[in-house]
């Protein structure tokens, strides 16, 4: 994938690759896009997880966070309230 946004013209274009957590991210966004709320999408991921059982607390934790961080800031852009 190339960013290069208009107001960077000029400038030399970013190059990206995928991440771990592409899918991730596309998958909160998708269900937010889809009007799941955010208790919902967390019990949807805890269900469906295969590694649930592998992921350390401090991992369970952060996995959690990520998922409100992204959440919300799908939900910031449609002009949504926070929950």
């Amino acid at each position: 994938m190339t960013v290069n946004y208009a107001q960077d013209a000029g400038t030399q274009p970013v190059e990206s690759q995928p991440g771990a957590f592409d899918q991730f991210v596309a998958q909160v966004a998708e269900a937010a896009v889809r009007g799941y709320d955010l208790e919902r999408l967390r019990l949807e991921f805890n269900l469906n997880s295969k590694d649930t059982d592998q992921r350390s607390p401090l991992e369970a934790a952060v996995m959690q966070q990520a998922t409100r961080i992204v959440f919300e800031t799908v939900n910031f852009t449609k002009g949504e309230p926070s929950q």
